[in-house]
């Protein structure tokens, strides 16, 4: 039962921690530079960096969810898959940080 909270806790931190950055994308609305191919490229990072963490997440379920699964009716040990899990969610974050970083506009 703790376990089941734990996961869930963590794709729905996981969720919000991908849905509030994409927030960003909505502030240069407000302005003027709609059509400035820096602000089409933050737009597009932030938001493919935002599928990525959901995709990540949606995998780690997947993986975990199976492999406890596969490694209950085995019989063996059932604690490195919610860790596998929490691995690809970890990696996942890490991509998608370095897809916003690199979508950040530079003053040039």
């Amino acid at each position: 039962m703790l376990l089941s909270f734990a996961l869930v806790a963590l794709c729905a931190l996981g969720l919000l921690a991908a849905l509030v950055p994409s927030l960003w994308a909505f502030l240069p609305i407000c302005s003027d530079n709609c059509d400035d191919p820096k602000f089409s490229k933050f737009f597009d990072h932030t938001f493919t960096g935002a599928a990525v963490v959901v995709g990540g997440e949606v995998i780690a379920v997947g993986v975990g969810g199976i492999g406890m699964v596969v490694a209950g009716v085995r019989r063996s040990v059932l604690w490195i898959w919610p860790a596998i899990g929490a691995a690809i969610v970890v990696a996942a974050f890490l991509v998608a940080l370095l897809i916003w970083i690199n979508g950040i506009p530079s003053g040039h």
